[in-house]
C-alpha cells in the first residue's frame, strides 16, 4: 500500500514467560482493562451474532462465587470468569431431559433438582468434575451449535475429569489434556451416588467442601516472626512464594505498612542472610505474589495501595515489563472500580500539562491518556533499545554467528552492501523513533468501535479505522527519494492489549515506514522471504531488530553487559548525567573548602545497556586517621585492605544515561573545627585511603556478579592547627587516581610500632 500503511494485525509470540490466563475477557475472547465490553463484542451484539442454546436453560445462569472461583482456578490454572451455573426449576428440568444430575455445555453448567451444594463433599466433587470438562479444550463437536451429542462415561474425557476432580479436593493441582469431542459432558445420579464413597473417602477436611478448598478459613493476620521469615525467603530466592496463604503475608505486610509499623517498611526494602531486596523489588515481589492465582478484590485494594503510596519514580520503576511487572499486568488482573482507581492514579502522578508534566507524555496526543502513555514510554525506550542494538551489531559483529543466523532467517542470501542498506534504514529509524507523534485509540465498547477521528500536524483530520489494526501510519511522497509518512502513529486499542515485546516490535514497524518503507509487503513473514521483498518489507526489519536482542535479561541464555570503570574526576562540576540522590547538595569536585573532605566523581561505561538489567558500585578501602600532639604522632583508627565501604547507594546514578552510570564519593574529615578526637590539644590530623571501586550487575530475579574491571583511586587530607584554627596543609591534600600504601606506620618517620586501634569505631 502506498497510501495508508498499516503495522501487523497480529505480533509474534513474546519471548518473555507467559502471564497467568487473563481474568477480565469481553465474550469474544478479547481482553479490555477494567472489564468493557470490546469492539469485537460490540460488532457481533449489533450484527445479532448468537449461539444457538436450545440445549439450555432459558435463564442466563449465574457467575461463579468468589469462594469457588478462588478454589478452583490456582487448581485447574484456569480463568473461569466466564462460567455461568444453571440451577432451579428451569435447570432441573433441562438435566432431567438430557438424563442427568448435572452437565456441561461450552461454559455453562446445568445442575439436576438438588445436586449443587459445593458446600458439602460430594457437591464440590461434581462441580469439580463439571468444571473439568470446561477446562479442557474444545473439539470440533463440543460447539453449542448444531444437533446435540453426548459424551459416554467411558469417554477419554469423562475419566479425565473424574481423576482431576479427586485431584482438587485432595488440594492437588489438575493438569487437563483431553478434547471435548461431544457438546455435553453428563453425570448420571447413578455415577453422582458413588463419589462420596469412592473418591472423597478419607478426606476428612473435605467435608466443609468449597469453603475449605477455597481457604474461607485461611490466616489474615501472622506473627513477626512468621512475616520476617517470609520477607528472608523473598530476598533469598527473589521469587515469589505461591502457597496457599502467601497472598494472605503480602496483605499483611501492606496493612502494617501502611499502619507506620517501623519493623515493616516496605520502602525500605528487607535484608536478611544470603539476600536482598531493595524497596522497588520487594513491592515488586508481593504484588506479584497477590496476582498470583485469583486476584479477589482484598488482593486488588491491597495491590493499589502499594501503588498509591510509592513515589512517581518507584511508581514507574514498578510497573517496568523489563523488570517483572507491567501496566498489562494490572490490566488483567485488577477490575472494575479498582482499575478505575488505578487510571486515576496514573493521572494524577503523569499530569499532561503545568510544571511536573510527565516525560511519559511527551509525543503524545490529546485522546492518549496517562496508562496509554506509559505503556507506550516502555515500548518506545524497547525500541529505542532494539534497534540500537541492531545497529551496533550491523556495524561491528556482522559475521558473528548469532547475526549471521539473524539474517539468513530475515534476510536470507543478503550481501554485505546489502546489510550495510538494511544497517541504513535502522539508521533512519532511529533518527525518526523520538520525532513520532501517537495518537491513541479508545478501548471497548462503541468507541472503539467509532475508531478515531484526529488532525494531523498538517492540518488534515483524518479517520483511522481501527476494527482490524494495531497502528496506522500515513504515507506521503510514494513513489518518490523523499518517501516518508506523517509523524504521527495512529494506536488502536488492540495495541494496548499486546504484550510488552510486540508493543515495541509495533513501534519500529512504524518508524520503519517513516524511513521511506511504505509498502507492507507480508506481515510476520518467518524466515525465508524472498530477499528483495524482505529489503523493502516493514516487517523484516522489526523481527529482525527483536531477533537481534536474542534472550532478555533474566532468560536462559542472556549474558550481562560490561562495565568499564574510570573517568575519574576530581574538579569542575558533577557530570550532568550524574543524578545520584546527594549531588545536588555537593559544592563541587575536588577538596572541599569548607570541610576536610575531598570530593571525587567516578563514570562506568557500559558496553551496551539492556533495560532490566540493574548496576551496583562496589567499594573497599584501606583506611588509617592519625592525630598528632607535639612530638608524638597516635594512629587513631585503621581499617585494613579490603574492608567494605560500600553502605549505601545515596551517592551513586544507577539508571543508565547513554550507557553511562556514576558514583561519587568524599572521604576525608568532615569537620574543619573539630575533625577528631582531642582536637583541642592536637597540633595535626591525617586522613588516608585507598579505594577499589568495581560495578556488579544483574538482570532481573538473578544473583549479583562482578561485571566490571577495579579501578584504584586514592584521597589524603592533610590538617594542622595555625593560631588555633584548624586548615588543609600546603601540598599534602589530595583526591587522584591509583593505589597507595598507607599501613600503620605514622604518616612520616620511621616505624614507631604504633599499636592499632580496632577499625572501624571512630570515623565513617
Amino acid at each position: 500500500m502506498s497510501e495508508r500503511v498499516v503495522a501487523p494485525p497480529a505480533a509474534v509470540a513474546a519471548t518473555a514467560p507467559a502471564p497467568p490466563l487473563l481474568q477480565r475477557k469481553c465474550a469474544c475472547g478479547t481482553h479490555t482493562p477494567g472489564g468493557a465490553e470490546c469492539g469485537e463484542c460490540a460488532r457481533q451484539r449489533t450484527v445479532g451474532t448468537c449461539a444457538d442454546t436450545a440445549i439450555l436453560p432459558a435463564d442466563p445462569g449465574q457467575p461463579l462465587g468468589a469462594a469457588t472461583r478462588a478454589a478452583m482456578e490456582p487448581a485447574f490454572g484456569r480463568d473461569f470468569s466466564r462460567v455461568r451455573i444453571h440451577t432451579g426449576s428451569n435447570a432441573a428440568r433441562a438435566a432431567q431431559n438430557v438424563g442427568a444430575a448435572a452437565y456441561t455445555a461450552g461454559e455453562h453448567i446445568v445442575f439436576g433438582a438438588g445436586h449443587y451444594a459445593p458446600h458439602t463433599a460430594r457437591g464440590a466433587h461434581v462441580l469439580a468434575h463439571e468444571l473439568a470438562h470446561v477446562a479442557q479444550r474444545e473439539g470440533n463437536a463440543s460447539t453449542l451449535s448444531g444437533s446435540p451429542s453426548f459424551a459416554e462415561a467411558s469417554d477419554p474425557a469423562e475419566r479425565e475429569a473424574e481423576h482431576a476432580a479427586g485431584r482438587v479436593l485432595r488440594g492437588e493441582r489438575a493438569r487437563m489434556t483431553q478434547v471435548r469431542t461431544a457438546r455435553i459432558h453428563r453425570l448420571g445420579t447413578g455415577e453422582i451416588a458413588g463419589i462420596t464413597a469412592g473418591a472423597v473417602a478419607g478426606a476428612g477436611l473435605l467435608g466443609l467442601g468449597i469453603a475449605w478448598l477455597a481457604g474461607a478459613f485461611d490466616r489474615s493476620v501472622f506473627s513477626p516472626t512468621e512475616l520476617n521469615q517470609y520477607l528472608d525467603l523473598l530476598a533469598r530466592t527473589r521469587h515469589i512464594e505461591d502457597h496457599r496463604d502467601s497472598d494472605n503475608k503480602a496483605r499483611d505486610l501492606v496493612r502494617r505498612w501502611r499502619a507506620g509499623d517501623a519493623a515493616f517498611d516496605l520502602d525500605a526494602g528487607h535484608r536478611t542472610a544470603g539476600g536482598s531486596l531493595t524497596g522497588v523489588e520487594l513491592k515488586r515481589l508481593l504484588i506479584r505474589e497477590m496476582m498470583s492465582g485469583v486476584c479477589g478484590d482484598d488482593d486488588e485494594r491491597a495491590i493499589l495501595d502499594i501503588l498509591e503510596n510509592s513515589s512517581t519514580a518507584a511508581l514507574t520503576a514498578l510497573l517496568d515489563p523489563a523488570l517483572g511487572l507491567s501496566v498489562q499486568d494490572i490490566d488483567d488482573k485488577v477490575g472494575g472500580d479498582n482499575h478505575a482507581r488505578f487510571e486515576r492514579l496514573l493521572e494524577e502522578r503523569m499530569p499532561r500539562r503545568g510544571p511536573d508534566a510527565a516525560p511519559q507524555r511527551q509525543g503524545t496526543g490529546q485522546t492518549c491518556t496517562a496508562r496509554q502513555s506509559l505503556m507506550l514510554d516502555y515500548a518506545r525506550r524497547t525500541a529505542v533499545e532494539m534497534v540500537d542494538h541492531a545497529i551496533r551489531l550491523l556495524s561491528s559483529e556482522a559475521d558473528s554467528p548469532a547475526v549471521r543466523q539473524a539474517v539468513e532467517c530475515r534476510f536470507r542470501g543478503a550481501t554485505a552492501a546489502q546489510l550495510a542498506q538494511v544497517r541504513g534504514v535502522f539508521e533512519r529509524v532511529r533518527t525518526a523513533l523520538p520525532q513520532r507523534i501517537y495518537h491513541c485509540g479508545a478501548e471497548g465498547g462503541q468507541a472503539e468501535l467509532e475508531g478515531m477521528r484526529v488532525r494531523d500536524s498538517n492540518g488534515e483530520t483524518l479517520t483511522i479505522p481501527c476494527t482490524t489494526e494495531l497502528a496506522v501510519t500515513f504515507g506521503q511522497n510514494a513513489g518518490t527519494s523523499r518517501a516518508t509518512t506523517v509523524r504521527e502513529v495512529f494506536l488502536c486499542a488492540d495495541f494496548f492489549r499486546q504484550n510488552p515485546t510486540n508493543q515495541a516490535i509495533t513501534v519500529v514497524h512504524e518508524s520503519v515506514h517513516m524511513a521511506g518503507l511504505l509498502d507492507d509487503i507480508q506481515y510476520q513473514p518467518g524466515c525465508g522471504m524472498n530477499l528483495s521483498d524482505a529489503l523493502r518489507n516493514p516487517d523484516s526489519y522489526a523481527y529482525f531488530a527483536n531477533d537481534l536482542m536474542g534472550p532478555r535479561p533474566g532468560e536462559a541464555g542472556f549474558t550481562l553487559p560490561h562495565i568499564t570503570v574510570g573517568n575519574f574526576r576530581n574538579q569542575g562540576a558533577l557530570s550532568e548525567e550524574n543524578h545520584c540522590p546527594i549531588c545536588a547538595d555537593l559544592p563541587g569536585l575536588g577538596p572541599d573548602p569548607s570541610t576536610g573532605q575531598n570530593i571525587m566523581e567516578l563514570r562506568g561505561d557500559i558496553d551496551e545497556h539492556r533495560r532490566g538489567v540493574e548496576y551496583d558500585f562496589k567499594r573497599t578501602k584501606e583506611r588509617a586517621i592519625w592525630r598528632r600532639a607535639g612530638e608524638q604522632w597516635e594512629l587513631l583508627q585503621y581499617d585494613p585492605r579490603g574492608t567494605d565501604d560500600d553502605r549505601t547507594s545515596s551517592d551513586e546514578s544507577l539508571v543508565p544515561v547513554n550507557n553511562h552510570i556514576y558514583a561519587v564519593d568524599g572521604p576525608g574529615l568532615q569537620d574543619l573545627s573539630n575533625p577528631g578526637p582531642g582536637a583541642h590539644a592536637a597540633d595535626e590530623f591525617v586522613y588516608k585511603a585507598s579505594f577499589v571501586e568495581s560495578v556488579n550487575a544483574r538482570a532481573p530475579n538473578g544473583a549479583w556478579a562482578p561485571a566490571s574491571n577495579q579501578f584504584q583511586w586514592h584521597s589524603i587530607t592533610w590538617l594542622e592547627k595555625v593560631n588555633g584554627a584548624w586548615r588543609r596543609k600546603t601540598g599534602e591534600n589530595e583526591v587522584e587516581p591509583g593505589a597507595i600504601t598507607i599501613g600503620t606506620l605514622s604518616p612520616r618517620g620511621p616505624d614507631d610500632n604504633v599499636p592499632v586501634a580496632p577499625p572501624g569505631t571512630a570515623y565513617a
